[in-house]
């Protein structure tokens, strides 16, 4: 399988969690973007519908069993990445790890 096919079935896993956590939100796919985030959802807000959140993901898949300095020093160029924020915006980054491991990281603004 190629590094291209490995990512894309892990943003199709996201998508999948992302949907079974909410199933009301909206979660969609930026294939082949080359863009800063892979997969993005917008949540509703169960308290109050007219508000929501808006996640921002970047997907990375690995072999070693630890993040790497690479996905902290990307993180990091994530988390500087300039958005309106009309929504709660909550920019995350998840790295699927060997053995179905996930480690996500977020911050919400």
């Amino acid at each position: 399988m190629t590094n291209y096919a490995i990512g894309r079935q892990f943003e199709y896993e996201i998508i999948r969690k992302l949907k079974e956590l909410h199933p009301e939100a909206l979660v969609m796919r930026t294939a082949g973007s080359h863009t800063a985030f892979d997969v993005w959802a917008i949540v509703p807000n169960h308290l109050d519908p007219t508000t929501g959140s808006l996640h921002l993901i970047q997907a990375k898949t690995q072999k070693t069993k630890t993040p790497t300095k690479q996905n902290r020093e990307e993180w990091e160029k994530t988390k500087l990445i300039k958005i309106p924020t009309v929504l709660t915006v909550r920019k995350e980054f998840w790295i699927k790890l060997p053995k179905n491991q996930i480690i996500a990281w977020g911050e919400e603004k």
